[in-house]
């Protein structure tokens, strides 16, 4: 039987089952289900819904509380994102279960990049699946890191076929990186975003390609490269996927590099010191940076973009 390393570094992702035990997920389930309930009364009170809904479970509340009125998508999950600076995340990733799922391919000195999103995936239908590789918006030199930085996808529950699974390209890591947002300028079509930009070269690229759908069940793991061409498919199960995504990094300077290596972090601590991430040492000799060292280093970087 193979193993993961092996798996993963063959078809550019592996599922790792039933790796993190509940009692972490479900701490930081609890932290979100405490900000649907300020969103249900912010919603209440402004009119939008009549009702808190608060009989309804985790898996469907949020639906609700959002309303035939809808939401803004553009500032929809960076809502949510706001709870991965939190102590259950911080628990989450420092624990021993889920720093033995990365270890394996990063070493033992792992770094998380303070990139990552939550997502509400919302039972609706999808005009067009949002291909992508996770460099694409990472920029030019980040295809380097292959085999130096971790994207973890992890359920906050069960996700069948129907709940809005996770669909790959097996091996499309090996196809080298496709253009970036900053190549949507080269294009000269203004209306086309980045975002769309991303997703129809990367829809191109494997129009003809067979799909590989991943459901999980809560406690498992997805990892895969920043060169694994992948999507969210279509929700039609009436839940709420909660999920989290995140990313994770051989920490800078514990192995020796390649000059081209070199340029891949150095084009990736540009893109964290853009976008103002917080990163946070969750492995090495001296264990992981402390929780009051990550808030305050949190806190820092939410003052300069305020």
């Amino acid at each position: 039987m193979e193993d993961a390393v092996s798996v993963y570094k063959r078809d550019g992702y592996c599922v790792l089952r039933n790796a993190i035990p509940h009692r972490y997920i479900d701490a930081f389930a609890d932290d979100l289900a405490r900000k649907v309930d300020v969103l249900a009364e912010e919603r209440h009170r402004e009119g939008v819904i009549s009702d808190r809904f608060e009989r309804l479970p985790f898996s469907k509340r949020v639906d609700a509380v959002v309303g035939p009125k809808g939401v803004d998508f553009s500032s929809w999950y960076r809502y949510w994102s706001e709870s991965l600076f939190s102590r259950s995340l911080y628990d989450l990733i420092t624990s021993t279960p889920f720093v033995n799922c990365l270890a394996p391919i990063l070493g033992d000195e792992i770094t998380f990049q303070g990139i990552g999103h939550v997502r509400p995936y919302l039972p609706r239908p999808l005009s067009h699946l949002r291909w992508h590789q996770d460099a694409q918006f990472y920029g030019h030199g980040t295809e380097h890191l292959l085999w130096n930085m971790v994207q973890v996808w992890l359920p906050l529950g069960d996700v069948g076929l129907r709940g809005g699974c996770i669909g790959l390209i097996p091996g499309s890591h090996r196809r080298g990186p496709l253009p970036t947002t900053a190549d949507v300028k080269q294009t000269g079509d203004r209306r086309i975003s980045p975002q769309e930009f991303v997703n129809h070269t990367a829809a191109d690229e494997v129009a003809w390609d067979p799909v590989v759908a991943v459901p999980m069940r809560k406690g498992d793991v997805l990892l895969f490269t920043n060169l694994t061409i992948h999507t969210g498919l279509e929700n039609r199960s009436g839940d709420v996927r909660w999920s989290i995504d995140i990313r994770f990094e051989r920490t800078y300077g514990s192995t020796p590099l390649s000059p081209e290596e070199e340029e891949g972090y150095a084009a990736f601590r540009r893109y964290i010191a853009k976008h103002r991430h917080a990163p946070l040492r969750i492995s090495g000799p001296d264990g992981p940076e402390s929780w009051g060292i990550w808030q305050g280093r949190c806190q820092s970087v939410r003052a300069a973009a305020a």
